[in-house]
């Protein structure tokens, strides 16, 4: 496996070929690849989606909620966009009714989420190639995506802590935001 010249490349939160020790990017290139998984790297990678998906439904009650729309007019309003649009909006919304701290506390969530949602990204549209035999707590990622000059693809080396503090992440603002919507009795059609 050729690698391609230092520095070449970026992706955001990981640990890139242009990031990574090129002894590690070698090492691994060289043979330094168990690829079953162990179960708790499994374990960690299946909470990290599990979690998006909990927080992915809880800011679609959270905007219905601070939005004043029911479930069933939310969930079709709002049941299929982004987190981080979600997000934004119910920002939006917020502040326009006067609630700026609590704005202020869901912009500073929608402005840490793409850090965060890098890591479940990686999961859901990359392939996991497996861990370096040597350590696998660092996980090799195999992105269909071109890295440096023509003909080198990416390969990233992305340690598994950084996936238990984006599930970390994600279960904290997924329990704030349904304190929210409990408190406000969404599921229960008080105001």
């Amino acid at each position: 496996m050729q690698l391609p010249e230092e520095g070449a490349g970026e992706a955001e939160g990981a640990v890139t070929l242009s990031h990574t020790k090129r002894n590690e990017v070698a090492a691994v290139a060289a043979g330094d690849l168990e690829a079953q998984l162990p179960s708790d790297v499994r374990e960690v990678l299946l909470d990290v989606i599990l979690m998006w998906a909990n927080l992915d439904m809880v800011t679609a009650f959270f905007l219905s909620s601070v939005s004043g729309l029911n479930p069933d007019d939310g969930a079709k309003r709002f049941g299929r966009k982004e987190i981080a649009d979600k997000l934004k909006k119910a920002a939006k919304r917020l502040r326009s009714n006067g609630a700026t701290d609590l704005a202020s506390r869901i912009e500073e969530m929608a402005d840490s989420y793409p850090n965060h949602a890098f890591y479940r990204k990686r999961i859901a549209h990359s392939r996991c190639a497996g861990v370096r035999k040597s350590d696998p707590t660092r996980l090799i990622f195999l992105p269909f995506e071109q890295e440096g000059p023509p003909g080198h693809l990416a390969m990233e080396i992305i340690d598994l802590s950084l996936f238990m503090r984006a599930a970390d992440w994600a279960r904290s603002e997924h329990e704030f935001l349904l304190d929210y919507v409990d408190r406000a009795g969404f599921f229960l059609g008080q105001p």
